[in-house]
Order: structure tokens, then sequence, then C-alpha cells
């Protein structure tokens, strides 16, 4: 697992073209006795790491303490080929 905080862990990421869209889903899990709350966006790329679109819109998330969950995301356009998620808040 790759941690982003003490308690915040990303579990697996898959990313996959469906209707020539790239769709991403991560599953994390928060490994503490607390409840996480942050925010998360997509950035999505073309296939030399340029931004495709303006930035996403700030997504505000709870981790409930020992969950596991999913953050998905479609691209908007078939010109991204890559993504960063970016996550913030905590």
């Amino acid at each position: 697992a790759l941690p982003i905080s003490n308690t915040l862990k990303f579990e697996e990421l898959r990313a996959v073209p469906r209707n020539k869209l790239l769709t991403v889903q991560a599953t994390m899990i928060n490994t503490g006795k607390r409840d996480v709350n942050f925010n998360y966006r997509f950035k999505w790329l073309d296939d030399i790491g340029m931004k495709v679109t303006e930035d996403e819109m700030w997504n505000p998330m709870t981790a409930y303490a020992g969950q596991t969950f999913e953050l998905t995301g479609v691209a908007p356009t078939s010109k991204a080929t890559d993504f960063v998620i970016e996550i913030e808040g905590f």
C-alpha cells in the first residue's frame, strides 16, 4: 500500500479506457482510528504530460476509521492518456 499520510493509503489503482475515455478507480483505506476529511481531484494529462483540461473542482471526501473506499474519475476528453490524483486538506 502506498501511504498518503500515517493512516490514508492507496491499496489499488486501475486505469482503463472506456468508450475512448480514460477511467480511473483508486481503492484507498483509512487504517486509523479516526475519520479523515480531505479533498481530491484528478488532473488529466496527454501522452507527454501536458494538461488537457482546466483543473477540476475539489471534491470533498470523508474516509471513516477503518473504511475502504474508492475515488473514481472519468477523463473529460479522449486526449487524456494519463492522470494525477491530487489530495489536500488533512
